[in-house]
């Protein structure tokens, strides 16, 4: 871990005031990316143990068949559900498992770059008969009428390459990382540096994805544009956030 230099009380306020469970918003450095981002809103762990939130992430982006996967949640429920789900043009539930135990963990405030620290919740071996591609991993919890998902993917390797396949999927992995801003930072905006509003330069895998970044649910909101933007224009990137799973 790097260490770095702390703020002031009055400026983590100011940077990291909660609007709602799991979200937070913070001011990017002006000048770093002045036309197209100026407001930093991530998503990370509830300061409020009432609020209704579970969060998932593995120990791995892939693996093959017959590896385990560790699950690592943190929830505020007493109790959560996990399934997994091969991603297709028909989505296939293939493993669930309902009344896991749930926890508080404490995370970091450099989780973005340093991870998230949590135990192990759960593991589950890959059958070595399941299909390579990718699958979505659905936690969710309810209370009284609230209910909270979070989807986090992994993906699962064919067990010995295919000559014969007539194409082949190379995950963005990179790319994605950069863009993931759970925990407060990416490659783009953040809330790293002595006054908690500078990008990161690096970033850990071992954090959940925000919401959206797997996959939309159906009637997800996504914000257009009323008109295709002018050469040299820089507009913001904002479908993905401000939905609910």
């Amino acid at each position: 871990m790097v260490a770095r230099p702390r703020a002031t009380e009055q400026v983590r306020s100011s940077m990291l005031a909660a609007t709602r469970a799991g979200t937070r918003r913070g001011r990017t450095t002006q000048g770093q990316w002045t036309s197209a981002v100026l407001e930093n809103v991530y998503e990370c762990t509830s300061r409020d143990p009432n609020e209704l939130e579970v969060w998932c992430y593995t120990d791995r982006l892939s693996y093959a068949p017959g590896d385990t996967v560790c699950f690592h949640v943190n929830t505020t429920a007493d109790r959560y559900s996990l399934e997994i789900v091969l991603d297709g043009d028909e989505p296939t539930s293939v493993h669930g498992v309902e009344g896991l135990a749930g926890a508080m963990h404490p995370t970091p405030e450099d989780c973005s770059e340093s991870g998230c620290g949590w135990p192990v919740a759960y593991e589950f071996a890959l059958p070595r008969d399941w299909q390579s591609g990718g699958y979505i991993v659905r936690t969710s919890v309810r209370r009284d009428n609230q209910r909270f998902e979070h989807r986090h993917m992994f993906v699962l390797r064919p067990a010995v390459p295919s000559r014969d396949a007539r194409m082949v999927l190379v995950c963005a992995t990179g790319t994605w990382i950069a863009y993931n801003e759970w925990g407060g930072s990416n490659h783009y905006e953040g809330i790293t540096g002595p006054n908690i509003n500078a990008f990161a330069t690096r970033l850990s895998t071992q954090r959940p994805w925000s919401r959206g970044f797997v996959s939309q649910p159906k009637g997800a909101p996504r914000i257009g544009l009323d008109r295709p933007p002018v050469m040299g224009a820089a507009p913001g990137l904002c479908a993905r956030r401000h939905h609910t799973a």
